[in-house]
């Protein structure tokens, strides 16, 4: 389901778009070096957002990449403004390519400005909602946000010594503080070395917890758990994949950046009775889809369960089911409910 459109024509647009822009709105930025060219990457995103949102039929998904997009202009000193008179001259390079996908884009882009327009200004992206965190995930995040890992660990570590359960580590510490991380990111509060370095850091601590994990043998049914093709962020779906792994399953975690041909052949092999997919990014979720069409013609993929997973599917409630999954969870504990539901013969 990726997009010949975007991937062939992409560039050509994005700077038919600016041109547009600069024709339009003459800005005073214009004139600065090598501020078209960032502006031609930025409209390319945009593109990007928009042909997966629309490859899945999903205004909502668009929707709320534009919410997050206003705030981070905001963020950036940019007006509501600049957003919307660029993203309108987007609209217009992309319907003056008069097809019938391009039309429908073009469309469906308007219509989400439209909406955006009519928002109350609190209105928020779901990525930036919720109350700023606090306890123990406050302060695991201040610690590897101040590069001191062996603070961090020592909390984890320490509370795991002294009884709290894995899974409320998981979930009550590490995956408040990685949204908040996120958060503070789209804030301009931090810098990206300092995402990545929590985010790393994160994954070494959790690896730690492993002699636990794989203590007992498993003997429940096995899980391959991916993410999907192009998607970086695996940290959601290592902790989705150990807490299958805390219940009993024998758990086959692959991360990031598998062959999604490769992906049915281990599936195959280790007779997975279920495979689970994750995308963080809303421009991922085509290959989500791509992956469960291959799952499906594969071996087995007939009495083989899926699960789909992450942001996008958190904010389009029915996502799960347009791109031909089984079943969604906004957790790994939830996932781990529904995986043994679907086993069980749940519809």
């Amino acid at each position: 389901m990726n997009s010949v459109f975007i991937e062939k024509d992409g560039r050509r647009l994005a700077a038919n778009a600016v041109e547009l822009f600069y024709r339009r709105y003459s800005p005073a930025e214009r004139y600065i070096p090598g501020a078209r060219e960032k502006c031609a990457e930025n409209m390319l995103m945009h593109l990007r957002y928009l042909d997966a949102a629309e490859s899945v039929d999903s205004q909502c998904l668009l929707l709320d990449y534009l919410v997050w997009l206003k705030g981070r202009f905001f963020y950036l000193g940019f007006s509501a403004a600049d957003l919307q008179s660029s993203l309108q001259c987007l609209a217009d390079a992309i319907a003056a390519e008069g097809s019938v996908r391009s039309v429908r884009q073009a469309d469906m882009l308007r219509r989400a400005l439209a909406e955006l327009d009519q928002q109350p200004s609190e209105f928020s992206s779901l990525a930036c909602s919720g109350p700023p965190i606090t306890g123990a995930a406050m302060q695991f995040l201040s610690a590897l946000l101040a590069w001191d890992l062996r603070t961090a660990e020592k909390l984890v570590i320490g509370a795991v010594n002294g009884g709290v359960a894995i899974p409320s580590i998981y979930l009550e510490v590490i995956a408040p503080a990685m949204h908040e991380l996120g958060r503070l990111w789209y804030a301009a509060r931090i810098s990206v070395e300092q995402e990545h370095y929590v985010s790393s850091a994160a994954q070494v601590i959790m690896s730690q917890l492993y002699p636990r994990l794989f203590a007992a043998e498993c003997k429940g049914p096995v899980l391959v758990a991916i993410c999907a093709e192009g998607e970086p962020h695996e940290i959601g779906m290592r902790m989705v994949a150990d807490l299958f792994q805390l219940e009993g399953w024998d758990t086959k975690f692959l991360g990031a950046n598998v062959p999604p041909e490769a992906v049915v052949v281990l599936a195959d092999q280790v007779r997975a009775s279920v495979v689970a997919v994750s995308a963080m990014i809303a421009t991922n979720v085509p290959a989500v889809a791509a992956q469960v069409i291959m799952l499906r013609a594969g071996p087995g993929g007939r009495g083989r369960k899926i699960l789909v997973g992450g942001y996008p599917f958190n904010v389009d409630k029915d996502l799960w089911r347009r791109v031909g999954a089984d079943g969604t969870a906004p957790d790994g504990r939830l996932a781990v409910m529904e995986a043994n539901r679907l086993l069980a013969g749940g519809e």
